[in-house]
C-alpha cells in the first residue's frame, strides 16, 4: 500500500509538472494558468479583439495534439499555426468550441498576448535604435501580420488608422515597414492582426531570402536557447 501511494505521488509530481511547462516567446517565458472552462471561454468571446472574423491567441496544451485532434479543432472552428515551445500553438479562432471538447484534445490554457509580448524587450522599454529614427518624432517599424490574413486587409485597416505605411516590398514575407510616432508604438502592437513588430533594420544590413524568410518565419517562438526548435 505505501508503494502504490509512493508510485501515486511520484506521477502527480511528472504530470504537474509538465502540464505547468511554461510558453517560450522571443520577449521571455510565459506560464500560462489553467483556463479551460466554461466560464473563462465565455470571457474570452465576449471580449477577444477580431480582426476579418477571427481573433488570435495561444494555446497551451498538455501534450502536443495529434493530427486527428487538430481535424477536430479545425471543425470547430479553430486553426492552429506556429508552433511554440514547449506544447503551444498560435491559433486563429473563429468559433470557440466548448470546453469540454479543449479538455479532450489536451488543451491546458489560452491566452492572448499583450502588446509588450508582441515586440523586442528594447522596444518596449522605449529605447529606439538611432537608425531607425529617419524623422524626428518618428520611428520606423517593421510589422509582421498572421499568415491566414489578406495583406490588402491588413492594409486597408493600418489606413484608416491614419498609419503611415513607408514600404510594402517585403509583404510577400507578410513584412509591412511603417512610420508613427513612438507613442503608437503600443497602439499598434495591440491590434489584432499584428503577430510581431521591431525596429526597422539598417539601410546596410543586407536583406536576402534567408534573412527575410526568417524575419517571416513565427517572430513570436523563442530561439534555441530559450527553450524554442529555433
Amino acid at each position: 500500500m505505501p508503494r502504490n501511494r509512493l508510485l501515486l505521488f511520484v506521477s502527480f509530481l511528472l504530470t504537474t509538472s509538465l502540464f505547468s511547462q511554461p510558453v517560450y516567446l522571443r520577449t521571455g517565458p510565459v506560464q500560462p494558468k489553467g483556463n479551460i472552462s466554461t466560464q473563462s471561454l465565455d470571457s474570452f468571446a465576449r471580449t477577444a479583439p477580431r480582426f476579418a472574423g477571427s481573433a488570435f491567441a495561444v494555446i497551451r496544451f498538455d501534450a502536443l495534439p495529434t493530427q486527428a485532434e487538430k481535424e477536430k479543432l479545425k471543425a470547430s472552428g479553430i486553426t492552429l499555426l506556429d508552433y511554440l515551445p514547449q506544447n503551444a500553438f498560435i491559433a486563429v479562432i473563429r468559433n470557440l468550441p466548448s470546453a469540454q471538447l479543449l479538455r479532450t484534445v489536451k488543451a491546458g490554457a489560452i491566452f492572448q498576448l499583450t502588446p509588450q509580448q508582441k515586440m523586442p524587450q528594447q522596444l518596449a522599454q522605449g529605447k529606439l535604435p538611432s537608425w531607425a529614427v529617419k524623422t524626428a518624432g518618428t520611428v520606423d517599424l517593421w510589422l509582421s501580420f498572421y499568415k491566414t490574413l489578406p495583406a490588402d486587409s491588413v492594409l486597408q485597416q493600418l489606413a484608416k488608422l491614419g498609419v503611415d505605411v513607408i514600404a510594402t516590398n517585403h509583404i510577400s514575407y507578410r513584412i509591412i515597414a511603417l512610420r508613427i510616432a513612438p507613442d503608437r508604438i503600443n497602439e499598434i502592437a495591440a491590434l489584432p492582426f499584428v503577430e510581431f513588430i521591431q525596429a526597422a533594420p539598417p539601410k546596410d544590413q543586407p536583406l536576402t531570402d534567408n534573412s527575410l524568410a526568417a524575419a517571416k518565419a513565427a517572430p513570436l517562438r523563442a530561439p534555441v536557447v530559450a527553450g524554442g526548435r529555433g
